[in-house]
């Protein structure tokens, strides 16, 4: 059984992990978006990450917890979310990708603005059929490329 999933991004720690500096990293296609540390505008502690750039909607910041998941286990999901403009719908993902097949999980959604962070949360049950390959935890919006920043996100 593989260790249990926490990804655990306790006020923003840059870039988004449990004091390790290089586990988020940006679904994206192209090298012209922009993830940074943002300390103007924070949920908790002393920074967040701006999401900038994306030129589509699923263009959010990542991470891989493919050895960190158990198969058949409820997982809940906590992201505070803040654009910096517009007012998107913000989705959690998680990306599964077991015996060449990937299947998209929404693990919270909600309606986000520019005005106050908004909480992201739901609990789910991941599951997959064979092999696991990849499991990838991101952050995007429904439609659109706003910038937006999260901060305090976890999945426990």
């Amino acid at each position: 059984m593989a260790a249990p999933a926490t990804l655990s991004i306790p006020h923003a720690t840059y870039p988004l992990a449990a004091n390790n500096k290089q586990v988020f990293s940006v679904t994206t296609t192209t090298p012209i978006t922009v993830v940074t540390k943002n300390t103007g505008t924070v949920h908790g502690g002393v920074s967040s990450l701006l999401r900038s750039g994306r030129t589509a909607s699923w263009n959010g910041p990542s991470q891989d917890l493919t050895s960190r998941l158990s198969n058949g286990r409820s997982y809940t999901t906590s992201v505070w979310m803040r654009t910096q403009s517009g007012t998107p719908t913000g989705k959690v993902t998680l990306a599964v990708t077991a015996n060449g097949t990937t299947n998209y999980i929404t693990l919270a959604q909600g309606a986000v603005n520019s005005s106050g962070w908004t909480l992201l949360t739901g609990t789910t049950t991941v599951s997959w059929s064979g092999t696991l390959s990849s499991a990838r935890f991101y952050v995007e919006t429904t439609a659109g490329t706003d910038s937006f920043l999260i901060d305090d996100a976890s999945m426990r």
